[in-house]
């Protein structure tokens, strides 16, 4: 049976009980698409912290274990600043969209008022 998503989140925030770590860091040693999948964990825990979506213990796990190193914390500032990019995108996209939107409502009462002239 293959661990879920869960396990190896808590196996990477040190929560997963002693005897089922040591299960899972055996299979880990095996299995390169356990392995893979591991890493997708840890890359979504880290992308989670940097936008602000964990609740505070597991925020404070993350850091403790996942980003108190020189690798980790170039990931999560990676992350952060991939955070910043989207959402200054999004917001960009918005201001566009509302400039378009108004910009065919003007159009459209300018239309309007050519034609009942």
């Amino acid at each position: 049976m293959s661990p879920t998503d869960a396990t190896l989140r808590d196996w990477l925030l040190h929560r997963l009980p002693e005897a089922d770590a040591v299960v899972l860091e055996e299979r880990l040693l095996r299995e390169d698409a356990l392995a893979a999948r591991l890493r997708e964990a840890e890359t979504d825990l880290i992308d989670d912290h940097a936008a602000e979506r964990l609740d505070a213990a597991t925020r404070e796990a993350v850091a403790r274990h996942l980003i108190a190193d020189p690798g980790g914390r170039w990931r999560w500032m990676v992350a952060r600043a991939l955070v910043a990019r989207t959402r200054a995108a999004a917001s960009t996209g918005q201001r566009r969209r509302r400039r378009r939107i108004v910009a065919a409502i003007g159009a459209l009462a300018r239309r309007r008022c050519w034609r009942s002239h």
